[in-house]
């Protein structure tokens, strides 16, 4: 069983409380925006150890959603991703479950990222977390450590407690995260929330060209309203309403899945290709009324 005591950092507004664990990827483990909590989380913060991928918020570096497993060439290098997930790609990135350090009173790095076997880059990794009154700001930076450009990619994934409505200002969609296509459909059916809906069970898919970059989030029987957005124009956004877990993700991040696919390719909507010492910056906003 995995240690149960994971130390927790609390940052406090009036109107909300946000815990960190900064052993466990500097995730979010809890939200809790007047008095409501927000996110799903469990009384046992070490599930989020044992169970990476369902809980809490979780930061996605230095790719974000899935990428192919296995070996391959990549600009110039051998990669070599592990797969970590059922249908068999690596998703997420490298850093949802390491630990980050404390730096400031609401700032967390990772230095020294990369696997020379698996992603032969080397990088360093920052969020500084910014609580004001409602609003819950994470400022990203990844910076390329090695000599060699490297694909780069940021992004948040939390789950949030099922809202009533979603609302993702696009009417363009890769309608399967596990099995993206080179061009994005447009929207039909339940994968059309250009105007508030409920979130269809068996939703998994990345919609881009947003209108503008935030999507709105409300809990009707809460009386509360989410809107997250991103300070990149070229930001997408994710959803994601699996079958077997009641919550529902909804993520921006700074390129579509099979990132790296899209970015040999020279596809739309590809992963960064981020020069040495270059780094790449995300701020998004998370808004909460009532």
């Amino acid at each position: 069983m995995t240690d149960p005591e994971l130390s927790e950092v609390v940052l406090q507004s009036d109107v909300l409380d946000v815990v960190v664990l900064p052993d466990a990827g500097a995730r979010v483990h809890s939200i809790r925006a007047f008095g409501v909590e927000l996110l799903r989380t469990a009384f046992d913060a070490a599930v989020h150890l044992d169970d990476p991928f369902h809980w809490g918020g979780y930061h996605l570096v230095p790719w974000a959603n899935r990428l192919d497993a296995g070996p391959q060439q990549v600009l110039g290098q051998r990669v070599d991703l592990r797969r970590n997930h059922p249908d068999g790609s690596a998703i997420h990135g490298l850093e949802y479950a390491a630990a980050w350090e404390q730096v400031g009173d609401a700032s967390f790095q990772h230095d020294g990222g990369g696997d020379a076997t698996g992603w032969p880059w080397t990088y360093d990794t920052a969020v500084v977390y910014t609580l004001d009154g409602p609003t819950l700001t994470l400022d990203y930076a990844l910076t390329n450590t090695s000599d060699r450009m490297m694909p780069a990619g940021l992004g948040f994934h939390p789950w949030f407690r099922t809202p009533s409505t979603l609302q993702i200002p696009s009417g363009s969609v890769f309608s399967d995260n596990a099995d993206p296509a080179v061009r994005p459909s447009p929207v039909v059916g339940p994968l059309d929330l250009r105007t508030p809906a409920p979130v269809a069970v068996g939703t998994d898919a990345c919609w881009v060209d947003l209108s503008e970059p935030a999507v709105t989030l409300r809990w009707d029987d809460l009386g509360v309203q989410l809107t997250m957005s991103a300070d990149r124009p070229d930001i997408v956004a994710v959803a994601a309403r699996l079958p077997h877990i009641d919550a529902v993700a909804v993520e921006l991040q700074t390129h579509a899945p099979a990132g790296v696919r899209r970015l040999l390719h020279r596809e739309h909507y590809a992963m960064h290709a981020l020069p040495p010492g270059d780094t790449l910056h995300l701020t998004l906003t998370l808004a909460f009324t009532r």
